[in-house]
């Protein structure tokens, strides 16, 4: 029989104990409403590559359309839209449905006197964003400033395009 060092045990067990304590990070995803349940309270998702998910509104979910707020009961099946979501055990819970697409990647650099930040996409691509009136800066369930974010930080952006510009719609970000 092998034995391990017992220093061994202890850091698998410290190993396992930081896995379970970090935070959880929402993420987002970008497709369609396929259709929603009579309640309201839940909905089924389609993705971009056509994967089904099943997503549970949470008790303080947002749905914001356009430049509306909405009730669940609002919800209806073609609505593209990004959900910004968290896994509890195995469901899905929905924290956000917004209209916009969907980036994730890492700030560049910030400039909160003029309200935008560049953001370097996974691909290496500069994105410049900008902050609006009803923009929603996140981390898990906490509300931040532009400037409480920092250069090299991982974060996913919901945007829609107005004009020429990319009009950041909600960031959540992975880290702090």
């Amino acid at each position: 029989m092998v034995r391990l060092p017992k220093w061994v045990a202890v850091g698998l067990a410290l190993a396992l104990l930081v896995a379970f304590a970090a935070p959880t990070f929402a993420d987002v995803t970008h497709g369609k409403i396929k259709s929603v349940a009579s309640d309201s309270k839940t909905f089924v998702f389609t993705d971009k590559d056509g994967k089904d998910w099943t997503f549970t509104l949470t008790t303080d979910a947002r749905i914001h359309m356009g430049d509306k707020d909405l009730k669940p009961s609002d919800l209806k099946a073609g609505a593209e839209v990004a959900v910004i979501y968290d896994k509890e055990d195995t469901k899905l819970m929905a924290r956000a449905v917004r209209e916009g697409e969907v980036a994730h990647g890492k700030i560049k650099s910030l400039s909160p006197d003029n309200k935008e930040f560049v953001f370097t996409d996974r691909d290496g691509k500069d994105w410049t964003f900008h902050i609006g009136d009803n923009s929603r800066i996140r981390l898990a369930d906490k509300d931040l400033k532009l400037n409480d974010l920092k250069a090299g930080q991982e974060v996913a952006v919901v945007y829609m395009k107005r004009g020429d510009r990319l009009m950041a719609e909600e960031v959540c970000s992975a880290n702090k």
